[in-house]
């Protein structure tokens, strides 16, 4: 009888020092276009189901954050790893299921920049750039961006800095031109 006792302690000890969560998953932004050309996920297509998304992810997306319009948002941390960090991730869904995913990396100049050379080797030149800055929000405001276009999806990467704003970078794939 003691036998089943220790494989249960052993089980737990486990979990304990390995921790409960599934490793995350490798987001390898060079894999990032199908088979058939469009910009999606490898786990889970774009227009899957909320629940489709749970299964396939490992995770439970209980309320959404956002709701307007008929499309719900949901925020995560993980499932998704970037050079082995989590990553800050939003899943979009309307009336035709998952519609968008963003990912939010460690935001400096230097990942935007190492991330815009991996997609560039990856997908070719940009169809669509954005350089600029300007005031807002009671200071100057810079972003730069690039944009990947496939059949009806799109592959967006952004970076934004400034005087008064937190510097953000995203790397977002969806539905849209």
């Amino acid at each position: 009888m003691k036998k089943p006792r220790a494989v249960g302690l052993i089980a737990a000890l486990g979990l304990l020092l390995g921790g409960c969560g599934a490793k995350p998953l490798a987001l390898e932004p060079e894999k990032l276009q199908q088979a058939d050309g469009s910009f999606g996920l490898s786990e889970v297509s774009l227009g899957a189901t909320v629940e489709e998304t749970e299964k396939a992810l490992g995770v439970s997306l209980k309320e959404p954050v956002r709701e307007s319009s008929g499309i719900a948002s949901y925020e995560i941390d993980g499932p998704y790893a970037l050079d082995g960090k989590k990553l800050h991730t939003e899943l979009e869904f309307g009336s035709a299921g998952l519609q968008m995913a963003a990912f939010y990396p460690e935001a400096d100049e230097a990942a935007y920049e190492a991330l815009l050379k991996q997609l560039t080797e990856a997908y070719g030149e940009p169809d669509q750039t954005i350089d600029n800055s300007g005031e807002a929000l009671g200071g100057t405001i810079s972003t730069r961006g690039a944009q990947w276009v496939a059949d009806d999806t799109r592959l967006q990467l952004m970076w934004m800095n400034g005087e008064k704003i937190e510097p953000n970078l995203s790397l977002i794939l969806g539905y849209g031109k």
